[in-house]
């Protein structure tokens, strides 16, 4: 089922206005496609209301995906699949401001990595890191889609939270990143990978709402705000084409298209299914480190964990290498 307007869009708008102000919205609503997409981007922040900066969530999917939930998944690709190499280079695509892209170099495996992203706000962050540190991290802004590389090869290129944006996933591993891929390279995604435009299920939606009712009122208040998520909403797929035109139209087909172009080494279900729209908005209240907030974000996970078990992941990790030939 798809949702062209829902009543969290509303909600949405409210508290928009009340933290940002209706100036905010119109100074920032562009007239093309392309325009709100660099103009979400140029203003991204990571949030305390996105559920993945909690630390339970983080550690989580660190156990998930190296089997140690203190271990990151970039130096455990490091440490399984590039050890005792060296003069290698990494392509990131989308790299925004920067994080995934310094572990990996920090593996001592890469003499050259190099980001590209859409925004040259984020990357003025980016370069803002590594400024005055011997890093050999070059950052390029670029549109990966219509832009080219030519006659560069990389041994790794990385996704992280970036290929779900392309409207045309298959196009952009096949005829985008491939070419750019040495023999044998490896392709790592750490990825959305739900339905498109987060058009969650009726499952998905019907356990979230079980669940946020078992929530203390305290922990669903609105960031800056008194009032209280009651619902788990669908998002309105005309509200999310007006903020952003690039937010997963065309998810579903990552994981399809990563093993008709790449050989799979490994891919692991990370979830996400239920604590992504149900924390949603909320979890800046479980980021203090509180008992009663780490018991609450067990119970949640535990739910997640028993709903990905027998359904689709919303998210996924996978390392995927290049076929001979």
């Amino acid at each position: 089922m798809k949702t062209m307007i829902s009543a969290g869009d509303f909600i949405e708008l409210f508290h928009l206005l009340n933290q940002k102000g209706l100036k905010f919205i119109l100074k920032n609503f562009m007239p093309t496609a392309k325009d709100r997409t660099l103009a979400k981007w140029n203003m991204f922040e990571k949030s305390h209301s996105d559920f993945w900066v909690i630390p339970q969530i983080q550690n989580w999917w660190s156990l998930l995906c190296t089997g140690n939930p203190n271990t990151n998944y970039e130096t455990y690709v490091a440490k399984k699949y590039l050890s005792g190499k060296t003069g290698l280079r990494m392509l990131s695509v989308g790299c925004g401001n920067s994080s995934h892209e310094m572990a990996f170099y920090n593996s001592g495996c890469f003499d050259l990595v190099v980001g590209v992203d859409i925004s040259e706000k984020q990357l003025a962050l980016a370069r803002n890191k590594i400024e005055n540190r011997e890093f050999n991290i070059q950052f390029l802004c670029l549109d990966f889609e219509k832009e080219s590389l030519a006659g560069e090869k990389f041994d790794l290129v990385l996704f992280d939270s970036s290929l779900h944006h392309f409207k045309d996933v298959k196009f952009i591993l096949r005829e985008k990143t491939l070419p750019l891929l040495k023999e044998n390279g490896l392709v790592v995604a750490f990825e959305y990978t739900g339905p498109n435009r987060l058009q969650w299920t009726e499952k998905q939606l019907q356990l979230a709402n079980n669940l946020i009712k078992d929530l203390p009122a305290s922990k669903k208040t609105f960031p800056l705000s008194t009032r209280v998520k009651k619902k788990v909403h669908r998002p309105g797929i005309l509200r999310m084409f007006l903020s952003d035109p690039s937010e997963a139209p065309d998810s579903e087909s990552i994981l399809q298209a990563l093993h008709q172009n790449l050989d799979t080494l490994e891919e692991t279900k990370l979830g996400g299914n239920i604590v992504h729209p149900l924390l949603k908005n909320i979890a800046h209240h479980f980021i203090d480190g509180s008992i009663e907030s780490e018991k609450l974000i067990s119970q949640l996970l535990n739910a997640d964990a028993e709903f990905a078990r027998n359904n689709a992941s919303d998210f996924t990790f996978g390392v995927y290498k290049k076929r001979a030939g």
